[in-house]
């Protein structure tokens, strides 16, 4: 008797720390993109090359949701520097663009 009551406290204390272990939720990250100081507007091109379709565009002031970094892509020389580090930008619900990183500031929002 003494070991199922040793037993079940136990088992209690280990739920309890399970629970107070849990790690909180982090709040999610939203990045958008607006074009750099001194640029016009940027190509939003349907993949991340220059010998893509250009299918929008980001005018100053202007600002798209983005992935929160850039990625690897077509080699470009644009906005005072060459580079192949692209961002996904959203157009639609389901379609993502990608303009060219150093043409772009970048915001991450929490």
């Amino acid at each position: 008797m003494r070991l199922r009551m040793l037993a079940g406290a136990a088992a209690a204390s280990l739920v309890s720390v399970t629970l107070i272990s849990a790690p909180a939720q982090a709040a999610p990250v939203t990045c958008e993109v607006t074009p750099a100081a001194g640029q016009g507007t940027i190509n939003v091109r349907n993949s991340p090359t220059t010998s893509s379709a250009i299918v929008d565009y980001l005018q100053p002031g202007e600002f798209m949701e983005s992935g929160c970094s850039g990625q690897s892509g077509g080699y470009y020389n644009a906005c005072g520097g060459a580079s192949t580090s692209w961002v996904p930008v959203h157009i639609g619900l389901f379609y993502y663009g990608y303009v060219a990183r150093r043409c772009v500031r970048l915001y991450q929002w929490q």
